[in-house]
């Protein structure tokens, strides 16, 4: 999962790339190839409101599942 569209990443960042950037210790043309590539995988459509809006609830979800998975929560499954 591209840390790009993580929890504190574009979605984040209102699709800033600039912001993204600093705040993910990057160089904002790293974030920008990265968006690219995205681009390249999903279409141009990944960026419209509902299309962005599915893709980041999606990416969250997974980001938790996976905290999940490697904790000892009490809801972890086995």
């Amino acid at each position: 999962m591209s840390p790009i569209l993580a929890d504190n990443g574009f979605d984040v960042q209102n699709a800033g790339p600039a912001r993204t950037a600093r705040l993910m210790g990057m160089h904002s043309n790293a974030v920008l190839q990265r968006l690219d590539r995205i681009t390249q995988l999903l279409g141009s459509a990944w960026r419209d409101s509902e299309s962005f809006f599915r893709i980041a609830v999606a990416v969250r979800l997974h980001t938790r599942s996976e905290a999940l998975r490697s904790s000892s929560h009490p809801l972890r499954h086995t």
